[in-house]
């Protein structure tokens, strides 16, 4: 799946934002029960096969779930996803604010 996030506050936490933008990356890309040690890591794809608007809305709220369980240091503002009906793809589209500590 492939995901854009971008951070509202860039530029606060240079080093930060970034292992933030990688960690995010690496929970969007993986598929749930698929990373050894934390089966719950990832993201539920199963939503997939669902009818696109329920398929669209199931997904959002997995991100929002996740992240904030896996990423504590990332507030999501907002998650939006873009269809590409010919090729039958989703992509996501996350704004994210850096927390401070």
């Amino acid at each position: 799946m492939k995901a854009e996030i971008i951070v509202q506050n860039a530029g606060r936490f240079p080093t930060k934002e970034k292992r933030v933008l990688e960690s995010l990356t690496n929970l969007i890309s993986t598929k749930a029960g698929t990373q050894a040690g934390n089966r719950e890591f990832g993201i539920d794809q199963s939503c997939l096969d669902k009818p696109i608007k329920t398929a669209e809305a199931l997904l959002i709220q997995e991100i929002y779930i996740k992240t904030k369980k896996f990423e504590s240091r990332a507030e999501v503002k907002s998650v939006k996803c873009q269809r590409d009906g010919m090729h039958g793809k989703i992509s996501i589209r996350m704004v994210i604010e850096i927390v401070e500590d």
